[in-house]
């Protein structure tokens, strides 16, 4: 994987949707399941 296909589809992200695809990996992981966890996920994703 080059920066030819970078550029080629270069789709930006805003700062929401990479915390938010970060949040969604830790879940896919297992490592976001304790329910504090997850709502100091969501306030964070609200501000």
């Amino acid at each position: 994987m080059g920066w030819q296909q970078w550029t080629k589809y270069p789709e930006l992200l805003s700062a929401y949707d990479w915390k938010w695809g970060n949040y969604m990996k830790s879940v896919n992981d297992g490592n976001l399941v304790d329910p504090d966890q997850i709502a100091n996920a969501r306030e964070d994703l609200e501000k």
